[in-house]
């Protein structure tokens, strides 16, 4: 039973690691996966913040395994999670819809300011 508990962890964890490097999978309102017309690949879209709550919820009841440095699915993920993202991966990833960005704040003075 043990065997089978830890196999089940390292499933999740993988599963949460690459959910983190590709994002997820865009489905349909019946929960249908949508591919690309072209390619006939996935479409991915980055995480929620409800998925990232999860990923950070795991890492969490794991304790520091980056202390233990057992190379596992976990150390991964905190891994990818440390990476800077690129100046071009944050644009893409604002309001969570590719490439739409947020307006500048203009820096003049308004009625509050003023």
């Amino acid at each position: 039973m043990a065997n089978e508990s830890s196999e089940l962890a390292d499933g999740f964890d993988k599963l949460l690691l690459d959910m983190v490097k590709n994002g997820r999978p865009l489905v349909t309102p019946d929960g249908m996966p949508l591919k690309d017309e072209n390619t006939g690949q996935l479409i991915m879209q980055p995480l929620t913040a409800a998925d990232m709550n999860v990923v950070r919820s795991r890492l969490k009841d794991c304790g520091s395994t980056r202390l233990l440095g057992t190379g596992s699915p976990l150390d991964e993920i905190e891994d990818e999670l440390d990476n800077d993202p690129s100046e071009e991966d944050v644009k893409n990833f604002q309001l969570g819809i590719a490439g739409m960005g947020l307006e500048s704040v203009s820096q003049e003075k308004d009625a509050a300011t003023a």
